[in-house]
């Protein structure tokens, strides 16, 4: 795992800078790259960065922000993230269960299994959870 802590307003920045370009997709502050779940080779990167070579990697949502913007709530999400050893992510994506925009802090783990995903779906009260490959195909859990 790349844990390089990059300041919250410089994350901020650089992501605004992909959501003028793209309108789903995860943004990697600490590696400066961006993931979209429909190119496949942009998951198999992914993968190969956060994933453990076998299992599936998941990624964790920690926020349910609906309000269109980055805001106090995904700023503590994210510093949380970081003072846990964690990757934290920026990302915004339309929910295929529900059509609602999300603005998100979350962050790649691929070393759990489908239960702990599925406790921590439930922990941040999320809809779903990211399940990724190492071919590069993914679901939502």
């Amino acid at each position: 795992m790349n844990l390089e802590k990059v300041d919250y307003n410089k994350a901020i920045i650089n992501f605004e800078k992909e959501a003028s370009k793209r309108t789903s997709f995860s943004y990697d502050p600490a590696s400066n790259k961006v993931y979209d779940v429909r190119k496949i080779e942009e998951l198999k990167e992914l993968y190969d960065a956060y994933g453990n070579g076998k299992d599936p990697l998941y990624i964790i949502s920690t926020t349910n922000n609906t309000a269109g913007e980055f805001n106090n709530y995904t700023k503590k999400a994210y510093l949380d993230l970081q003072n846990n050893e964690k990757t934290p992510f920026l990302g915004q994506w339309t929910s295929p269960v529900s059509s609602k925009r999300f603005k998100d802090v979350s962050y790649p783990d691929g070393n759990i299994d489908e239960n702990e995903a599925i406790r921590l779906k439930t922990l941040f009260n999320q809809e779903s959870v990211l399940r990724v490959y190492s071919n590069g195909e993914w679901e939502l859990i």
